[in-house]
């Protein structure tokens, strides 16, 4: 009897801890326990991760271009240094100030970059090799200078504008050669195809600014573009389509993609220009920063060009579906800077693999979004 009685005790003290270890676990241990802690079940959604820019230079960037081949990012800062973004952080490839900036154009792959520096007083062009860590000097008194789109068996060649003459100069044995005559000054020059160069004309609103082309070897020269009022185009990948902007549109419809004959294929439908954009490598979709504040009064791209105005932009991805020569994309926005409380006014836009790169007008950094 005695030990059917201890026994009874044992069982209901076991009960009683039983009991409030249960409890202490509800009151206790469970709360602490948040949602981000526990393990989601198979096929269970995870919370969704704000997609946000991250800057990858501590520099203010002037410009930047990518290798092509290795993918790499290279970039000016302010002072002309130029620098490459490594996985262990900023190598500086040159250390040369270099005063009075303007523009720069990589070659095709990436390996050497075209800078435009000395302006207004004496414009001055020289090339950067970033493999041999060199600089090359272009003609005295060149205007615009342009790469080849693409890579001749005689090494990379450039078009250049001097004293009112178009010329070739081929890198390897520093030749120059004459190709056409070109009595109008002020031209800004691209290469847009292995044949063609393009002539363009400095973009305002105050004044109608035209695009011809020049066969290289037919020396045939015509109209591409008629005289527009804040006339852009950037051209893209292999150079059979392009961005462009006009004031001649109307105020809903200011930015069009073309073909390489300046026909329209689509819209846009954001209010932006054509370095707020850039396609993927198969031209499949074009990301677009626009601005989501009021820009009535502004003079574009005059104000923009001379950052007289800056804007706060969102990120927009068009998924483009050629329908019989028309490019239809409708705008998904893929960045709510306000959701993610950041402010940019995102320029020269590239996309390069997963990333989309652009620079911040308002600290001048260089930042990634991931795609």
């Amino acid at each position: 009897m005695k030990s059917i009685f201890k026994i009874s005790i044992i069982i209901l003290i076991i009960a009683g801890l039983s009991i409030v270890g249960y409890l202490a676990w509800i009151y206790l241990v469970a709360p602490r326990i948040t949602p981000s802690e526990e393990t989601a079940l198979p096929g269970e959604a995870q919370p969704a991760i704000p997609n946000v820019p991250v800057p990858l230079t501590a520099n203010k960037v002037f410009d930047y271009w990518i290798n092509k081949k290795t993918k790499e990012v290279h970039y000016l800062d302010e002072n002309g240094q130029i620098y490459k973004i490594t996985k262990e952080g900023e190598q500086v490839l040159s250390s040369q100030n270099i005063a009075g900036l303007n523009h720069i154009k990589p070659n095709g792959d990436g390996t050497l970059v075209l800078v435009g520096f000395g302006y207004p007083a004496t414009p001055t062009f020289a090339i950067f090799n970033t493999l041999t860590k060199s600089w090359q000097a272009m003609p005295a008194n060149t205007t615009s200078a342009a790469w080849s789109p693409s890579a001749p068996t005689g090494g990379p060649r450039l078009a250049y504008l001097r004293n009112g003459r178009l010329y070739l100069l081929t890198l390897a044995d520093q030749k120059s050669k004459e190709i056409i005559k070109i009595d109008q000054k002020d031209l800004e020059l691209e290469w847009v195809l292995p044949d063609v160069v393009y002539l363009k004309e400095r973009p305002s609103i105050q004044l109608a600014s035209s695009i011809w082309s020049i066969n290289i070897n037919t020396k045939e020269v015509r109209s591409l573009a008629k005289p527009e009022s804040g006339l852009l185009v950037r051209w893209f990948g292999d150079s059979k389509t392009g961005i462009k902007f006009t004031n001649s549109l109307s105020k809903e419809n200011l930015l069009q993609i073309v073909n390489l004959d300046n026909q329209p294929l689509g819209s846009v439908g954001l209010i932006t220009l054509p370095s707020k954009c850039a396609f993927n490598a198969l031209g499949t979709a074009l990301y677009c920063a626009a601005t989501k504040t009021e820009i009535s009064g502004v003079s574009l791209p005059d104000d923009y060009l001379k950052r007289a105005v800056y804007f706060q932009d969102d990120i927009y991805q068009l998924s483009l579906i050629d329908l019989g020569g028309q490019l239809i994309g409708l705008p998904t926005k893929i960045l709510d800077t306000e959701s993610v409380k950041i402010v940019i006014d995102a320029d020269q836009l590239e996309v390069n693999s997963k990333q989309l790169l652009f620079i911040n007008r308002y600290d001048k950094k260089l930042y990634s979004l991931a795609l």
